[in-house]
């Protein structure tokens, strides 16, 4: 979600606009603030005015607490970007909504599917903050047998979250041979963890095309949390919370599958992760595996019709 609020007002002098701009760097920094989800829901009375549609979002009537009038422009309607100020925040979605998707996917499916691309682009949040997987148009079916528990396919997703194993990046002879598996989507998903907790893209180009994994590790390994976490988490984030969430994502994005944990473990840590940050609101986190197993419930019929379509043509499903 991207957010501009306009000042609604008379227009300002000339003489007032020359002072704004020589004094640029102090006055229009202090007027700035961050707004969560929840207060623009609040400021917006739950987005109920529009004033304005154009290619780039809807734009809707506010007013803030001190009665000032704002417009206030959403990227999507439907969709919101993971962006919150809590750690917690966004852990919760992904814990309660993306898990289930990928675990019916995983064991839910008759044959299992695979993904292929999970990314932050491909995880929306409706209105009411709860986490949807999306594009499916290159989910893949394989056998969930012992002996066959992978399928060699071409290569195919989005770079920076493509297993290495599958891309046949690493130097190992076995990495080379294009095999897809549902520890493939774990990488995908322990690389998106890490964006939300660095605020890092998935290949950093200033740190001369680093992949996030690779940057996050060697970071970590000076003892020092803060120096990867995003800033606009710290200090509003429990530290031993972010740690744990850094070592899940880093173990989902281990480069060899069979280091990686299952969805369900992943879940399971990041639920340690929550109670960490909210020590003191344990009854909301000791309902998560309730949460998830409705809304595993409801994703399993949303992508039910997507598994068939997959299964019976063993192709690329529609999305």
């Amino acid at each position: 979600m991207e957010s501009c609020f306009t000042l609604k007002g008379e227009p300002q002098h000339k003489e007032t606009l020359k002072r704004v701009r020589e004094n640029r760097d102090g006055l229009l920094q202090l007027e700035n603030r961050q707004f969560t989800y929840m207060e623009l829901k609040s400021i917006t009375n739950n987005f109920e005015r529009v004033i304005g549609k154009g290619g780039f979002g809807t734009v809707y009537y506010g007013c803030l607490e001190d009665g000032t009038q704002v417009a206030v422009k959403m990227r999507s309607q439907s969709a919101v970007g993971l962006f919150f100020v809590r750690l917690s925040h966004y852990l919760r979605p992904l814990v309660i909504g993306v898990h289930p998707g990928l675990e019916y996917l995983h064991k839910g499916c008759k044959p299992p599917l695979v993904h292929r691309d999970v990314k932050t682009g491909n995880i929306l949040l409706s209105e009411s903050l709860e986490a949807k997987i999306a594009d499916f148009g290159l989910s893949k079916a394989f056998q969930s047998e012992i002996n066959n528990s992978h399928v060699s396919t071409a290569v195919m997703g989005t770079p920076g979250y493509l297993d290495p194993e599958y891309a046949g990046r690493s130097c190992h002879l076995y990495y080379a041979t294009n095999q897809l598996s549902e520890k493939s989507d774990v990488y995908s998903f322990g690389v998106v963890l890490l964006e939300l907790l660095t605020g890092q893209p998935p290949v950093i180009k200033a740190a001369g095309n680093a992949h996030i994994a690779h940057w996050v590790r060697q970071r970590l390994a000076r003892g020092n949390i803060e120096d990867v976490v995003d800033g606009r988490l710290q200090g509003e984030s429990d530290v031993n919370s972010m740690w744990k969430c850094a070592d899940v994502a880093l173990r989902c994005a281990s480069p060899v599958a069979h280091q990686r944990p299952d969805m369900a473990e992943v879940v399971a840590q990041l639920k340690e992760s929550l109670q960490l940050e909210n020590p003191y609101d344990s009854s909301r986190t000791e309902n998560l595996y309730t949460e998830a197993s409705d809304v595993s419930q409801n994703s399993a019929l949303e992508i039910e019709r997507v598994a068939t379509m997959s299964a019976a043509n063993n192709t690329p499903s529609a999305r």
